[in-house]
């Protein structure tokens, strides 16, 4: 084990290192090596590293009484809600709510009170992926620390997210101040499982950083697979093969999100969840892919919105089109409505009457929302949408949607709230827990940095607007690496 003795210490130190080389498990470390009687505050920036994190806090036996794990924006919200109210904070759909979460709570660090109670609590603060950070992030991390050691971990070369209306640290201008530590040289994370992998992605990163033309090569008995293809059926061909030929349970496709200019001149960006679903559609015939988006996703509180607006046009019994109002909301859950569509027609606001086969059901699927339009609860709601889930052929492609909405349907009924309102309450829940993200998935470098995946497809290689998205994808994967690309030469310095 490494000696943290002096990053501890040191008041004020920066620790970077690339991607795999332990920056995580360095967290754990130094909370070993600290005090006994110490508590440090460890924060990230997403939910999956917070489970990451406490993923290998729990495998290193790091004792849950000496550290409190949170993101920075929760931490903000927390303070501000228990100091100010939660008249303080905009609605929580506000697309602004984390940054005045942000302000109002490094002006809340700046009065003695609450500094007082921040030394009382802590001892020190460690704060990982400190190149995601913001300047009005970093300038609360510092009121933060005003009087406490803080440690900063991170890679610049890993600083993708990207914001329209501020800034992102520094390291040089920013973090000049503090004493920079360079104790992790290993490629710790294919030591084991594949060391020439760990390699390679180094080599690309040399390159990377060097802002040179990146040259792929395949070397499949290294688990190093590159695929070229010259159109989109190529593409989607490979990937199903992939999936095929590659199949195990840490799975993980990444999309480039990026931008286009339409026929109309207008740039739109790519690679949302809509164009993930429809990759997804078209390779995953199993339906054995999870689809990762942001926990605060807009498209999860609309659909919260949509049912509640439903179910008050029901219970008024105003002129409303019920079975086309059902079908607006099976489609926004991102249900294969090809298929939905033998069973609902829309236009003609009726349920399908089947006469040869699935008659049965189509009678169960006519009396289930018989019972809806009678009782017009969030229970009788739920037993509709589950019945379509179960039809024949019928497939939802957006996994963590339908749950999370069959949760709130719970929730709501419970609790004689709204939708919206258990979705808040869920959302807030997951926030402060984190979640783990593993399985066989679909995601972006955004939502899946700081994880670890046995073989990990990086799909559209040449579309990746940046070297550092780029070279996120590439070091998720801790097995197998297996690039689908329309160039072989890739050039992020256009």
């Amino acid at each position: 084990m490494i000696d943290w003795k002096e990053f501890i210490c040191c008041n004020r130190g920066l620790l970077i290192a690339p991607a795999g080389h332990g920056k995580t498990t360095a967290i754990a470390d130094c909370l070993l090596q600290c005090p006994e009687s110490s508590c440090q505050l460890v924060l990230t920036h997403t939910h999956a590293g917070i489970a990451s994190l406490r993923n290998k806090f729990r495998k290193k036996n790091v004792p849950s009484s000496c550290y409190q794990l949170d993101t920075i924006t929760g931490f903000a919200q927390r303070y501000v809600l228990n100091y100010l109210g939660k008249s303080a904070l905009p609605e929580e759909t506000d697309r602004d709510y984390f940054t005045v979460a942000i302000e109002k709570c490094c002006k809340l660090l700046q009065t003695k009170v609450v500094q007082a109670v921040i030394k009382l609590s802590y001892d020190g603060i460690f704060v990982d992926e400190y190149q995601d950070c913001t300047i009005k992030q970093h300038c609360m991390i510092m009121e933060l620390a005003y009087d406490l050691p803080l440690h900063l971990l991170g890679d610049p070369l890993q600083g993708i997210f990207s914001f329209e209306r501020t800034a992102l640290v520094d390291f040089d201008k920013d973090l000049g101040i503090f004493s920079r530590f360079d104790l992790l040289k290993h490629p710790w994370r294919w030591q084991k499982c594949n060391p020439f992998l760990g390699d390679y992605i180094y080599g690309l990163r040399n390159a990377l950083e060097k802002h040179q033309t990146v040259r792929l090569k395949s070397y499949p008995q290294n688990e190093v697979c590159v695929i070229h293809c010259s159109s989109e059926d190529d593409k989607l061909k490979s990937l199903r093969s992939a999936i095929k030929q590659y199949d195990c349970n840490s799975l993980l496709i990444i999309c480039p999100s990026y931008k286009v200019t339409d026929k109309y001149g207008q740039i739109r960006p790519k690679g949302d969840v809509r164009d993930r679903i429809k990759i997804k559609q078209r390779v995953d015939f199993g339906n054995q892919f999870s689809i990762i988006d942001a926990i605060d996703s807009q498209e999860y509180y609309k659909c919260a919105k949509e049912i509640d607006i439903f179910i008050e046009k029901c219970r008024k019994g105003r002129g409303i089109r019920k079975i086309a109002r059902f079908y607006d909301i099976i489609e926004s859950l991102h249900f294969n409505i090809s298929e939905v569509s033998k069973w609902i027609k829309r236009k003609d606001n009726r349920i399908v009457e089947r006469e040869k086969d699935n008659k049965l059901q189509s009678i169960q699927l006519k009396d289930l929302f018989s019972v809806f339009e009678s009782e017009t609860t969030y229970s009788s709601l739920k037993n509709v949408i589950k019945f379509i889930a179960e039809l024949p052929k019928v497939k939802y492609y957006h996994r963590n949607l339908y749950y999370t909405i069959l949760r709130c349907i719970d929730m709501a009924q419970t609790n004689n709230t709204s939708m919206f309102e258990a979705m808040k309450m869920l959302k807030n829940r997951v926030r402060h827990q984190g979640r783990r993200i593993d399985g066989k998935c679909f995601g972006t470098t955004l939502l899946t940095k700081g994880l670890e995946f046995d073989t990990v497809v990086v799909y559209d290689a040449n579309k990746f607007e940046d070297a550092k998205n780029f070279y996120v994808a590439i070091s998720r994967a801790c097995k197998k690496l297996i690039i689908i690309t329309e160039s072989l030469s890739l050039n992020f310095n256009r």
